[in-house]
């Protein structure tokens, strides 16, 4: 079952989210997430790197999709329509992170010293805005 958002805004700002990728366990910093997707069937982009999966509409917005596990380095589980990807946004742009599961929210001191914290603009080596 796919989290709610409502679920996002009731944590903590220093917040995790708990996401699968290659049978592996990280957690996304709650900053970095505008939500849970169901990830459909992307539209795939003629000579685009083998990380990026295609675009897809995301309530009205054209909105790329990243294999996470690619990115990683990892093996990645053949996507399906059911298959979740956590959007996140760079400068206005909405980008989606197709994960192979997605657990819960947990407070910063909740996620245990063994679960890697996955920033998802590094993926892509975007640089982070700096604060005002």
């Amino acid at each position: 079952m796919m989290p709610q958002p409502s679920s996002f805004s009731s944590a903590a700002a220093d917040g995790r989210l708990s996401v699968t990728i290659a049978r592996r366990r990280y957690c996304v910093a709650l900053a970095q997430v505008n939500g849970v997707m169901e990830l459909g069937t992307p539209t795939p982009v003629p000579l685009a790197e083998p990380s990026l999966l295609g675009l897809v509409n995301h309530r009205g917005r054209i909105t790329a999709v990243y294999s996470a596990a690619r990115l990683l380095g990892v093996p990645q589980v053949p996507p399906t329509a059911e298959t979740l990807a956590v959007i996140t946004n760079w400068k206005g742009q909405d980008c989606a992170f197709c994960v192979d599961g997605v657990g819960g929210v947990s407070g910063a001191d909740d996620t245990g010293t063994d679960t890697p914290i996955l920033d998802l603009l590094a993926l892509l080596n975007l640089p982070r805005e700096q604060a005002a």
